[in-house]
């Protein structure tokens, strides 16, 4: 899959199994919520996590109206994540890295590897198992 540069912050992250424990939503925190209807991720802030049933409110403004959203935990791996701004400024892909790759086909985010930066476009390409 190549990832141009424009796509990088929605389809293209440092492979999880490369770094720190996995994020734990907690009150307070930064967060993106995928929206269907933006097509896209938004950024927000996490409002609370329901101790019984793991659910994560998440808070966030679309065309100027506030709208909270709850994500259950079968559904955070698809609809959200940590805020990508700290991760933008701590990792930059290189040949050879593993990465996350967002497949849109299956819906979820995979692990890959990066094969090739293309230096005059930035374009990155990940191969990937779609399995």
């Amino acid at each position: 899959k190549d990832v141009y540069p424009e796509e990088r912050s929605e389809l293209l992250r440092e492979s999880t199994s490369n770094s720190e424990p996995p994020w734990s939503p907690s009150a307070g925190d930064m967060c993106q919520v995928y929206s269907d209807s933006s097509g896209g991720w938004i950024d927000g802030t996490v409002e609370s996590v329901d101790a019984m049933t793991g659910a994560v409110t998440v808070s966030y403004s679309k065309n100027g109206s506030k709208f909270t959203k709850d994500v259950y935990p079968e559904q955070r791996s698809e609809l959200l994540r940590e805020s990508q701004s700290k991760h933008e400024l701590t990792w930059s892909p290189f040949v050879g890295a593993r990465c996350q790759v967002y497949s849109e086909s299956s819906g979820r985010w995979v692990e890959g590897v990066v094969d090739s930066i293309d230096v005059a476009t930035g374009t990155v390409a990940v191969s990937y198992d779609n399995n």
